[in-house]
């Protein structure tokens, strides 16, 4: 659950990756003048981590990869982080109203990113968006991090965990504030 902080404060985010033994291997942190939460983080078998959140008051950065600017509404962003930290990718997706990052996953087929969130008013995830009101969207990019599709679903939902299977199939689970038709009749 991603915490409401005043709009006054700074809050940044980090990484840390530890030996087995527990000793530190590396780190890395976000920069940026604004808030950042991270709501999930997903782990792939060859060490690439992804992140994914909200964001607001400034623009967010990773090493040399950085984001549009946010408003004070928050904003969703993912960044997919090398074995050794060093980033593959940032996204953020600047937009009217409260977006917010709830669950991330890492396709094992090809290295894509999955991201379930929440979304009030509008979203840009690439060619698709979500219609007004709370709802809940599911966002694919590429290894690269460009959009591959996204999806809107009804009025009143949220993805709280999702997971994608050896052959790219996602699964989404969440939380329904009304009835609601995620594409096989009302629920």
């Amino acid at each position: 659950e991603l915490l409401d902080i005043p709009s006054t404060e700074k809050k940044s985010a980090f990484v840390v990756r530890l030996r087995n033994d527990g000793s530190h291997e590396r780190s890395i942190g976000s920069r940026g003048p604004g808030q950042i939460v991270v709501a999930d983080m997903a782990l792939a078998s060859d060490g690439v981590v992804a992140l994914a959140g909200s964001y607001r008051n400034g623009w967010l950065g990773f090493a040399n990869q950085q984001a549009s600017a946010a408003a004070a509404d928050n904003d969703v962003f993912v960044v997919a982080l090398s074995s050794d930290l060093s980033p593959r990718f940032l996204s953020g997706y600047v937009a009217a109203g409260e977006q917010r990052a709830h669950a991330i996953a890492i396709d094992p087929s090809d290295g894509s990113v999955l991201v379930g969130g929440s979304v009030r008013q509008s979203f840009e995830g690439g060619s698709s968006s979500c219609p007004a009101e709370e709802d809940a969207f599911v966002l694919k990019l590429d290894a690269a991090g460009q959009h591959v599709w996204s999806r809107g679903f009804g009025t009143g939902a949220l993805w709280e965990s999702l997971a994608v299977d050896a052959t790219g199939n996602v699964v989404l689970a969440g939380t329904s504030f009304t009835n609601v038709d995620l594409g096989g009749g009302p629920l």
